[in-house]
């Protein structure tokens, strides 16, 4: 793990693929300090803790989450922060909390159809069955229904919730003195909903929310580099042209990438078929 400086007072490091570890933020401000999401182990957000203390940068008073799912929240309770979530995360979290995460039972959720292999797999890689049994998992002190505002000194944190395809808890943190948003997951398509998809009316009034803010760093969860706003407007008008393809043609998938591929003059790619896939099923 490294510790990256953004910008004066905005550092991150980088999200891991091997064992689904997201990007980790801290702010810091005068009066106060601000981490977002809380590490997918208590080994992350250890590690975390760790490069503040070395890069000389004071632990966090606050903990935001930008939403429930396992690999934002598991470190949560190793963190000595006041804990903030958005009131739909907060139920997530009490319905968690009451779970088993040993092998056994996490197999049986996975075969109910109640968690997904994917997660599942990246939860034995990153924890032991015996550290899984021993995660507990931390209730937020505050918790928030549509926005919140930290006064951190010098600086300011809107935490918004956006809700979305990927997660309808879904909240960002925008630091507007800095220009930089962390949109945790918000902008990826479901998982837990099958098939995976995007619908238009979650994802653009999202997306244009986002762009609304205009922020020099967009960061997601699990991408090594930031968007620039310029990056995010391409994605947004790429996105609108595979959505536009689809209401034209919702029938026809072999169709939609003949078309898309013309509409971009070039072939397309995995990640290209997955974008298409997603807005049919969504359509």
């Amino acid at each position: 793990m490294k510790l990256q400086q953004i910008t004066d007072h905005i550092y991150t490091t980088p999200p891991m693929e091997a064992t689904d570890r997201p990007l980790l933020g801290v702010v810091i401000g005068e009066k106060s300090t601000l981490m977002v999401d809380a590490g997918n182990s208590p080994d992350h957000a250890n590690q975390f803790l760790k490069l503040l203390k070395q890069y000389g940068l004071k632990a966090p008073d606050y903990l935001v989450l930008t939403h429930w799912h396992w690999d934002h929240v598991f470190g949560a309770n190793t963190i000595n922060a006041t804990l903030i979530a958005q009131d739909e995360t907060t139920r997530k979290l009490q319905e968690m909390g009451r779970l088993s995460w040993k092998d056994k039972a996490l197999d049986q959720r996975v075969e109910e159809g109640a968690e997904i292999e994917f997660c599942s797999s990246h939860m034995k890689i990153e924890l032991s069955d015996r550290q899984r049994a021993q995660i507990k998992i931390k209730i937020p002190e505050v918790s928030f229904e549509k926005h919140l505002t930290l006064d951190l000194g010098n600086l300011t944190a809107q935490i918004i919730h956006v809700g979305g395809d990927h997660s309808a808890d879904s909240s960002i943190v925008f630091i507007p003195e800095e220009k930089v948003v962390f949109m945790g997951d918000c902008i990826y398509d479901t998982i837990y909903e099958t098939p995976r998809r995007y619908t238009p009316r979650k994802i653009f009034p999202l997306l244009e929310k986002l762009l609304s803010l205009n922020a020099a760093f967009y960061f997601d969860g699990h991408s090594g580099q930031p968007m620039s706003f310029p990056d995010l407007e391409t994605f947004t008008n790429y996105l609108r042209t595979i959505s536009r393809l689809v209401s034209e043609n919702a029938e026809d998938l072999a169709s939609l990438q003949t078309k898309l591929s013309k509409a971009l003059a070039r072939e397309l790619n995995e990640e290209d078929q997955e974008y298409i896939e997603n807005f049919f099923n969504g359509r």
